[in-house]
């Protein structure tokens, strides 16, 4: 149930994060945020620039931005359906596998 739960989450996450930078004309954070995280495999910085039409700096800039909002909508979502702050840490620690919600949110995990 968790990992069912885990990836409606993570998707809905992810299209919150899609609306909130195209509200914003901040689409290229999204589709290199997309293009890296999302859809995973071996490639590299360098690779997504060309995809997406950034340099290589633009897309760890843009990927760093986007797991910090990402992570803060995943939260968001949480808060949603949980009563206290200690439901959230617990929630997090449950689904994630981290013992603490500041450690969680000192390293931005990959989607």
């Amino acid at each position: 149930f968790n990992i069912e739960w885990l990836h409606v989450l993570l998707e809905t996450a992810a299209e919150r994060l899609k609306s909130s930078y195209q509200q914003e004309g901040k689409d290229e954070y999204y589709k290199v945020f997309r293009e890296y995280d999302l859809k995973g495999g071996e490639q590299t910085y360098e690779e997504v620039a060309r995809r997406v039409g950034v340099n290589a700096s633009q897309v760890n800039n843009f990927l760093h931005a986007a797991r910090k909002r990402m992570q803060g909508i995943v939260l968001d979502l949480i808060r949603e359906y949980t009563l206290t702050d200690l439901d959230v840490g617990e929630e997090v620690r449950d689904l994630f596998g981290v013992e603490s919600l500041e450690l969680w949110m000192a390293s931005p995990p990959r989607a």
